[in-house]
């Protein structure tokens, strides 16, 4: 070939280059002015990026980030910011969060995770499923986590707390500096193994370890494994299409195999008992039998409003459900594993979590540390000394204290959900379009002094009767039907943890504890860089 040919080949071959290049910038660029256009004050996108680059490589917390873009909108009731392309809507108003969380929530029933089943079944469960199978389940596992069904848990609850009590011993014969996440998560592993599935997981037999190896994948994920979790997050269509997995293969496996082993077990032997695994086979059977309405006999408090809130998701839809004409048929083996797993993971995990923080704020104030401990001892001796539901349900200091150390720390720093229907926001021109994205920053609220005086500043009097009652500006656990179905069983188990230790032990934070503590910039929950360290002197 001639030179001047070659000259064209490389002239031709460039020209394409920049071509294919400009076509990928315009398309990466094409919704930049999404917010701009409709007069919404927006974070300035980055290419390749859009507003997220500082979570991409992991220099920012997530709550760290959304954090800063609260503050840049400061004074507006919202914002707009840009996943990679595509346009999300940040949330600063309380009374729109309600709006979007409760009273206009069929606008807004999504989460943005869509489940996969025939990729992956493990995301059929209760948080990832969307529109009418979601509701479907919820309403039927919500008779779950009444009261009643609470009260039948706490012996088996206190039984894993003495067992802590133990393990702490165990450590202070070693050294009385003892970190506090690996106790307490492996207390929150047997509570919900034993509590919910009736397995009793010693901490180091297989099942254990292998389980324990899931949740920490999952919540301490390697660097590939957070651009997996980000990919399937912003682009879960592509994602799937590229074979990205929200979960591996070798935990699918490891989980069928626990779950599949322990329903085995109990349909052959005929066993029945009062816990979560045992309604998800209820669910099964009364499927089966054409039976559909679950709520028959079923023990209801006013308490139990909170997290059955499904008159938000449509009248027309509960009624379809209670009568069973049109109710899906899925309750397979699969869809009971997805549910049992969820539950496993994201209740240890934010169990755990909970108590290291609240023992931490705890620990740093010691005045309050002791109201509480005096409360506790009170207690107990108008009670004979004998630990009991109605027992704990006087403890209403401890309550208040739990609600204050989720108020500075919210384990779900932000919520997502998407807008499933086109949405005027009240008193303004900004229609929200169906399929975009909203975000509400949950630990920029609650630790917002417009709304929370001297946030910083650890007060559990600012919670005296509110009883986990969620609001605008207190966002623990969500609000509306989409609220954490477990969030009362996850709040006694904390107290529970939280009693046992302080009748028995004064805590007092390590000097080996670095405070101001940094956050975990690969976790998508909240969580400390470096595990707290622990003093427990016992009481006489």
């Amino acid at each position: 070939m001639e030179p001047m040919s070659h000259s064209l080949l490389y002239e031709a071959i460039l020209a394409f280059l920049v071509l294919l290049a400009g076509l990928i910038y315009l398309f990466l660029t094409s919704n930049y002015n999404y917010w701009k256009d409709r007069g919404v004050p927006f974070n300035e996108p980055t290419l390749f990026f859009g507003s997220l680059k500082d979570q991409f490589f992991q220099k920012k917390s997530r709550n760290e980030l959304y954090q800063g873009f609260y503050d840049e909108f400061k004074g507006h009731r919202y914002g707009g910011i840009y996943e990679i392309k595509n346009p999300i809507l940040l949330i600063r108003d309380p009374e729109l969060v309600e709006k979007v969380l409760i009273k206009d929530f069929t606008h807004f029933y999504n989460r943005g995770f869509p489940a996969a089943p025939k990729e992956e079944y493990l995301t059929s469960n209760l948080f990832n499923l969307e529109g009418k199978v979601w509701r479907n389940l919820r309403y039927k596992l919500t008779p779950t986590f009444t009261s009643g069904k609470l009260k039948g848990m706490f012996e088996q609850i206190c039984n894993c707390g003495d067992e802590l009590i133990k393990c702490i011993e165990e450590e202070r014969k070693k050294s009385n500096t003892v970190e506090g996440k690996p106790l307490l998560a492996a207390f929150a592993f047997e509570i919900i193994a034993s509590v919910a599935f009736g397995l009793q997981l010693d901490k180091d037999s297989e099942a254990n370890i292998a389980f324990r190896k899931v949740v920490d994948s999952l919540f301490k994920p390697s660097r590939l494994q957070l651009f997996k979790f980000l990919a399937i997050l912003y682009k879960p269509k592509l994602a799937r299409k590229l074979g990205v997995r929200q979960f591996n293969k070798d935990m699918e496996a490891t989980v069928m195999t626990l779950i599949k082993g322990t329903l085995d077990y109990r349909d052959q032997k005929n066993i029945k008992r009062n816990d979560f695994f045992q309604l998800l086979i209820n669910l099964r059977d009364q499927e089966k039998e054409g039976k559909f309405n679950v709520y028959t006999d079923v023990e209801h408090s006013p308490e139990d409003d909170v997290i059955d809130q499904m008159k938000h998701a449509g009248k027309e839809y509960i009624e379809e459900i209670e009568d069973g004409g049109k109710d899906e048929v899925f309750m397979t083996d699969e869809i009971i594993a997805a549910q049992s797993f969820i539950f496993f993971t994201a209740g240890s995990e934010s169990v755990s979590s909970t108590s290291n923080l609240a023992l931490l704020c705890l620990s740093q104030n010691q005045e309050i540390q002791e109201r509480a401990y005096k409360e506790i001892d009170t207690v107990l001796k108008q009670h004979d000394n004998k630990w009991s539901y109605p027992a704990m349900k006087e403890m209403t200091y401890l309550d208040q204290v739990i609600q204050e150390a989720m108020r500075m720390y919210p384990i779900a720093p932000i919520l997502f959900r998407v807008c499933t229907e086109p949405y005027k926001i009240p008193d303004s021109d900004l229609v929200v379009e169906k399929g975009v994205k909203v975000i509400i920053p949950v630990m920029a609220i609650q630790n917002d002094p417009q709304y929370h005086e001297s946030p910083e500043v650890f007060n559990p009097d600012r919670f005296e009767n509110n009883n986990y009652r969620p609001s605008g500006t207190y966002l623990p656990f969500g609000d509306g039907p989409r609220i954490c179905i477990a969030m009362r069983f996850a709040a006694l188990e904390v107290k529970v943890v939280l009693a046992k230790i302080l009748s028995q032990y004064n805590v007092k934070l390590s000097s080996k504890t670095k405070i101001p503590f940094e956050y975990k910039k690969s976790s998508f929950l909240l969580s400390p860089e470096e595990d707290f360290c622990f003093e427990f002197y016992k009481r006489s």
